[in-house]
């Protein structure tokens, strides 16, 4: 049997040679340097700038804004279809062709569209956007569980939970084509219900307000949300000059 090679007594840890000592010593060097590229590498993830920009960003998307009715409409408060339409109308559309301010001509408001090179391309105030942003779908084929024959005068059709197996991915949906995460450049989204290991079907928006709002309409229109629809996600990536971040929204 090895025996060990400090021993303690009374609470206090007693090495018995010079050799442990020294090895000791050299494991707490070794400890403190590990504790130190770790500090350093886990700093330099993140920056101040990067912090408060999404912070701010998140502010934005997710505070209350008023609809025409008076009434109010948030992130959080998005629960039905209608609502998430509601939401892209009065919330998204707006903070992504908002107003930019001039700072030679007294703060007056003048549109995006007045610089050619940036039209509908810049994005709360100071930011450009790169690329145009999407909407992309995730969805379940019909009849995948079993229904009870108890319910066959209410409903005439079930839809499972999201699974690989019963996802629906034909070519086209409603004039959206399927893609692949391989050639989207995503990866699996995780929910609080689920994790979904799929692209979907996107809808590609453009730099312009009018004929972004005429596709929203369109979407709504058609149904292209309804029962087997599991996630809807709109994405979008920014950069921010100023601050030297570069952002990827969902």
């Amino acid at each position: 049997m090895r025996k060990s090679r400090f021993h303690s007594n009374d609470g206090k840890i007693q090495y018995t040679s010079e050799e442990d000592t020294k090895s000791a010593l050299i494991q707490l060097f070794i400890f403190f340097l590990y504790l130190i590229c770790l500090t350093v590498v886990c700093n330099s993830l993140t920056s101040e700038n990067l912090h408060h920009f999404t912070n701010g960003v998140k502010t934005l998307f997710e505070r209350p804004h008023y609809m025409l009715d008076n009434r109010t409409i948030s992130f959080s408060e998005v629960i039905t279809i209608e609502d998430f339409w509601n939401y892209m109308d009065y919330v998204v559309i707006n903070l992504l062709h908002g107003v930019v301010f001039n700072e030679t001509s007294g703060r007056q408001p003048y549109l995006v569209s007045n610089r050619p090179l940036l039209y509908g391309k810049m994005i709360l105030n100071e930011s450009l956007l790169l690329g145009a942003p999407r909407l992309r779908q995730i969805r379940v084929r019909n009849d995948t569980c079993p229904l009870k024959p108890a319910f066959f005068r209410y409903y005439n059709t079930c839809v499972a939970p999201y699974s690989e197996e019963v996802e629906f991915r034909e070519p086209f949906y409603k004039r959206t084509k399927y893609r692949t995460m391989s050639e989207l450049g995503v990866t699996s989204i995780k929910g609080r219900v689920n994790t979904y290991n799929s692209g979907g079907y996107v809808q590609s928006l453009t730099y312009e307000k009018d004929i972004n709002i005429e596709t929203l309409r369109h979407l709504n229109n058609s149904k292209w949300l309804d029962r087997n629809s599991r996630v809807v996600l709109f994405e979008f990536s920014i950069i921010n000059l100023n601050l030297n971040v570069l952002q990827s929204i969902k």
